[in-house]
């Protein structure tokens, strides 16, 4: 049975209640590993490991949530370290300061890929969130002074607070839109859609899933190019990004930086 994705609707929410649909016993890593049980459940707020975000943690039921996997058939499997009962309800929480972090990056990510697009029509051929900084994989080389633009131009947007937006929308209108890749299949979301596409203002082309995202672009981050990687068919940007509203008023040294820099010219 497919999860009912609490997230798609609401990044921002991160306590609920839904029924154990089934429990079973992981498969051991290791002889003396500790237990740990795979649950299903009717709806969940967690955030599987998907599309280069990591997955979110907290509790269910009052045990931790050690992983959460994203199933080809669209159920959302919870790892935790105690068995819950099958058919009763339990409580979800969802960690909100990594979940809040993880959105942050991945709405910054988003921003970045897009000014990429728009000046050099380079697209981001992958993307990877990791607990220092993040990276995306471009379709091909871009210079130095190019990877400079394109920062400058998504920490503009930043400041410009763009709206983002979540829609859902039917495959007929999926077709329509610019998409920049074809959804592989359709996931479980409100009756009325059965196919889910993040609409965003920052970029004339869209990009078609619905992980958490900011409510605005100035919630997101400013970006900071730490490290450019070129292989033999792409390049990876690896960059760091924070949230912009917070380093107004944190008043450290490297926010207070990091503001100049990305300031509007």
């Amino acid at each position: 049975m497919k999860t009912e994705r609490l997230y798609y609707t609401d990044a921002y929410r991160t306590a609920f209640d839904a029924q154990v649909v089934a429990c079973a016993p992981c498969a051991a890593s290791t002889p003396d590993a500790p237990p740990r049980y795979a649950v299903e459940l009717s709806s969940s707020a967690f955030y599987p490991t998907s599309g280069g975000q990591p997955f979110d943690t907290g509790t269910l039921g009052g045990a931790r949530v050690l992983d959460v996997l994203d199933e080809d058939d669209g159920r959302v499997v919870h790892v935790i370290d105690r068995p819950l009962e099958p058919g009763t309800v339990v409580a979800g929480a969802v960690d909100w300061a990594r979940r809040l972090e993880h959105m942050q990056q991945h709405t910054g990510q988003h921003v970045l890929s897009a000014a990429f697009d728009r000046l050099f029509s380079n697209r981001t051929e992958s993307f990877h969130l990791g607990t220092d900084s993040c990276s995306i994989d471009l379709a091909r080389e871009v210079s130095a002074d190019d990877v400079a633009r394109a920062i400058d131009e998504a920490n503009r947007i930043v400041w410009e607070d763009r709206p983002v937006t979540v829609r859902f929308v039917s495959d007929q209108e999926a077709a329509s839109l610019p998409l920049r890749k074809e959804p592989v299949r359709e996931t479980c979301v409100p009756p009325h859609a059965d196919r889910s596409t993040s609409c965003t203002s920052m970029s004339r082309s869209l990009p078609p899933r619905a992980g958490p995202f900011r409510r605005g672009s100035f919630a997101a981050s400013s970006a900071v190019a730490k490290e450019i990687v070129t292989g033999r068919s792409s390049q990876t940007i690896r960059f760091a990004s924070c949230s912009a509203a917070a380093m107004l008023f944190a008043g450290t040294s490297r926010g207070r930086s990091i503001v100049a820099d990305s300031a509007p010219r």
